[in-house]
């Protein structure tokens, strides 16, 4: 189950985000809970588990939540105290792209967690 950080998509958008981006799993079923709070019933606990371990998901720039069901969990819609942000450093210097430079900067909002390869090759 899951929910889109800060924002509660109309149910028909959500629904056809999420059969867009799990099209390669078989999704039994979507239900709403409440607004934007939704759970997706997939065919099997191994796609289940894939979608879960695949990473992050964005809507629209936002979060996509998801946490895994079992049958005693209560759902609702969790505090979240850390998100992953993607930071672009536009008109940064080339001398400043070392790993230590950008760590440094980024210090400022979080700790760095991965960066991308056009930086890491310079």
């Amino acid at each position: 189950y899951g929910y889109v950080l800060g924002v509660n998509p109309p149910r028909e958008v959500m629904e056809g985000y999420l059969r867009r981006i799990w099209q390669d799993y078989k999704i039994e079923s979507i239900a709403h809970i409440t607004p934007g709070l939704f759970v997706a019933r997939m065919a099997t606990k191994e796609h289940q588990e894939l979608i879960l371990k695949k990473g992050l998901f964005m809507f629209d720039s936002k979060p996509l939540v998801l946490f895994p069901w079992e049958p005693k969990t209560r759902i609702s819609k969790a505090t979240i105290s850390k998100v992953p942000v993607w930071m672009k450093l536009i008109g940064l210097d080339l001398r400043f792209w070392g790993l230590k430079c950008i760590e440094k900067i980024a210090s400022n909002v979080g700790k760095v967690l991965k960066l991308d390869e056009k930086t890491t090759d310079r």
